[in-house]
């Protein structure tokens, strides 16, 4: 079994979404909830009753996605479900582009509903 390494990406089941975490070694995992903003937690805490995912991190981007993470320990943002989820914030170090695919895709599938619901409701008037 793979073990994690400092700067990998760990993802859980959370009810229809993922959450994600960046492994910072010896045990804990840095991750950002609404209950705590960014902050580390111990690797039980972020997995809970979940089966954690390990995504491993290629050497050349290690070090790039280390010295990102170190910024975000330094300077912990609070979660803010539209523009810093823990998404945004996993984005962030793994890329220095924080998004959340998550919430497009969601967003996205509110608006088809909306878009059918008027369809429908005006469909009916005309008849």
């Amino acid at each position: 079994m793979y073990q994690p390494q400092a700067g990998d990406l760990l993802k859980k089941p959370k009810g229809p979404f993922t959450h994600y975490g960046i492994y910072l070694g010896n045990g804990m995992v840095f991750h950002n909830s609404p209950t705590h903003g960014e902050h580390q937690s111990t690797f039980t805490e972020f997995a809970g009753d979940e089966k954690v995912t390990c995504v491993s991190i290629t050497p050349e981007k290690r070090s790039e996605i280390l010295n990102r993470l170190s910024e975000s320990l330094r300077n912990a943002k609070q979660y803010n479900i539209l523009f810093n989820n823990c998404e945004h914030t996993i984005f962030r170090i793994l890329s220095g582009e924080a998004r959340s695919p998550q919430l497009v895709g969601w967003g996205l599938a509110g608006l088809c509903i909306v878009i059918l619901i008027a369809v429908f409701a005006t469909k009916g008037k005309g008849a």
